[in-house]
């Protein structure tokens, strides 16, 4: 008995998300991180006190975490009005929207290619392979998920758009496209390739254009014509390129030339665009970190490179007969462009998350390539759902064993650390996690360890500085914070652990000179600006505390202490009503 087309696509959404819904369910019961959520959620009062006008207005800056996306944000303030700091909530929504993104997979590609059991399968690939654990289950990684969800409205409304007839509903699919887009860039800068992907879109399966002779050309529409309604689209990307570039400057997370060399990204490049393929295929040991390896131009090398060029041949060989060869492989070359490594970010050679959305172009070639072989296959539709089955069985089973290591910051860091060589970043990330939970001696131990992999890495000295001071070893933590700023004389972080030294020996002139010094640093944090101003406080330099006192609470107006010490600058200078306000607040 045949199902009604309309029953059918809908028996297979429901069926998207019941499984998804299932499979990330026990995430609801997971903790926050110590990657990225103190940061973005738990230590963020902008974000966990939900919406208010300075949240709001916030969250449009660019250059928090490195980062601009208001609408991230956003989405974080909803969560934190909603639900405060139970990460149950805060989980729901990213499982909530990534549960509707293998609905919309489902349904743009259907959309555009006319096609339902490939889509379908595309969906579910999507949906449920371990690669996309990071997106969904990690807090911080909302963006990802959010990203997506306008992202693949924009295709949807792009081709209603391209399909429409009356002038009308061409105009309001497009806006409706052009707004959906806006979305996607305010959730995460990666959109900024969407662009590029209509253009690959308007050649197959929309076939709008006869780029490479592929189509007829009497079905075609001028490049003029073509390129010109991508205008807006492309300024749009430009501009939130601009923005990004503004916040990641302002995060000094950008390696100039200088650290990285051109020749060390090119071949870095070349890896990751291999090595997101071997695990798309080969889903074992994936973890949350991934630090950036040193390669040679070596025998290695030349296969990989022979392997992507081969590949490229073939796509663009094929580009007559087999179109979504050509489509997918440069939606996912293309996509991945923003995070391949030319531009280098941190200390992160690649992540899982970064194949969220451009591993649907491989998904594609895969399904379509297997239903364009199988031709002749004389039971080619049970083979294939056969086949089909077996594949997102595995893909559910190694979904929820890789979907536990996410379950709280030791599993995950002792799981990075298990499954990667000398990950001194996991190591740096583990001993944070020892640190709070008072084991101090281990955090010393762990984060030795990863120094002496990376002993250039300047955080592991600052951070040794630290755990010595709190265990009240003050020559020793002197010691480490004068190696740290060996490592990165442009640092604030060793002047911080300098002044608090220095305070802790009530010697505060010598903290406030050292204070003063890290405040000429790249981007001070605002512990340095309250240190500064209790130190001047001690000192009687009341008038001269009071901005930095003031500029620490600009940061953060939930600390205590600055409260405190801004109080007792503002009495002794005789603002008895302001200071009466800081004193209520700091109670």
């Amino acid at each position: 008995m045949f199902v009604k087309a309309s029953n059918r696509t809908l028996l297979v959404c429901l069926a998207l998300l019941l499984i998804t819904g299932a499979l990330y369910a026990p995430a609801l019961f997971f903790t926050f991180v110590n990657y990225d959520d103190p940061a973005y959620i738990v230590h963020n009062d902008f974000v966990n006190h939900g919406f208010t006008v300075a949240g709001l207005k916030w969250a449009f800056q660019a250059g928090y975490a490195a980062n601009w996306h208001p609408l991230t944000w956003l989405s974080h303030m909803l969560d934190g009005e909603l639900f405060g700091l139970n990460p149950s909530g805060h989980h729901a929504t990213s499982i909530l929207l990534h549960m509707f993104n293998s609905v919309l997979v489902f349904l743009v590609f259907k959309r555009l290619t006319g096609v339902f059991w490939r889509s379908g399968v595309v969906a579910a690939l999507f949906a449920w392979h371990p690669i996309h654990v990071e997106s969904t289950a990690w807090i911080s990684e909302r963006k990802d998920v959010l990203c997506a969800f306008f992202f693949l409205l924009t295709l949807w409304f792009y081709a209603g758009y391209a399909q429409a007839l009356e002038r009308k509903k061409k105009r309001r699919s497009y806006f409706l496209a052009l707004f959906c887009f806006v979305l996607a860039l305010e959730s995460k800068p990666m959109a900024v390739t969407l662009p590029g992907v209509l253009l690959l879109l308007d050649f197959w399966p929309l076939s709008r254009t006869c780029l490479f002779d592929s189509q007829e050309k009497e079905a075609s529409i001028p490049y003029a014509k073509m390129l010109m309604e991508k205008i807006p689209f492309f300024l749009l990307a430009m501009g939130c390129c601009g923005l990004t570039i503004v916040a990641q400057n302002r995060g000094h997370t950008m390696a100039s030339l200088d650290f990285v060399p051109l020749s060390v990204r090119l071949m870095c490049v070349v890896m990751a665009y291999f090595d997101y393929l071997k695990k798309m295929i080969w889903p074992f040991d994936l973890a949350a970190i991934y630090p950036r390896a040193i390669w040679s131009f070596d025998a290695q090398m030349i296969v990989v490179i022979i392997f992507l060029a081969v590949v490229s041949f073939t796509a663009v060989r094929q580009r007559k007969v087999r179109p979504y060869w050509l489509v997918g492989w440069l939606w996912y070359l293309g996509m991945l462009i923003p995070v391949i490594g030319f531009v280098s970010i941190g200390a992160i050679a690649m992540a899982d998350r970064y194949t969220y959305m451009p591993l649907l172009g491989i998904f594609m070639i895969i399904c379509w390539e297997l239903w364009e072989n199988s031709v002749a296959w004389r039971y080619r539709g049970a083979v294939l759902g056969c086949l089909a089955g077996v594949v997102l069985a595995a893909c559910l089973v190694l979904t929820s064993v890789q979907l536990r290591y996410w379950q709280n910051s030791t599993t995950l860091m002792t799981h990075a650390i298990a499954v990667t060589k000398n990950n001194y970043l996991a190591l740096a990330n583990y001993a944070v996690i020892l640190k709070d939970e008072q084991k101090l001696e281990q955090a010393l131990q762990v984060c030795e360890t990863s120094m002496r992999i990376a002993p250039t890495y300047a955080w592991n000295h600052i951070f040794k500085a630290d755990l010595l001071l709190q265990m009240g070893k003050l020559d020793a933590a002197t010691e480490a914070a004068q190696v740290a700023l060996r490592v990165d004389p442009n640092s604030p972080g060793p002047y911080v652990i300098l002044g608090q030294i220095l305070l802790q020996k009530n010697e505060p002139a010598k903290a406030a000179e050292e204070l003063a010094e890290g405040l000429k640093m790249r981007g001070p944090p605002p512990l340095l600006e309250l240190l500064l101003g209790k130190a001047l406080v001690q000192q009687g330099k009341l008038a001269e505390a009071v901005p930095h006192l003031a500029a620490s609470l600009q940061h953060d107006d939930q600390a205590t202490e600055t409260h405190y010490y801004y109080a007792v600058a503002l009495s002794g200078l005789n603002r008895m009503e302001e200071a009466i306000q800081e004193y209520k607040r700091a109670l």
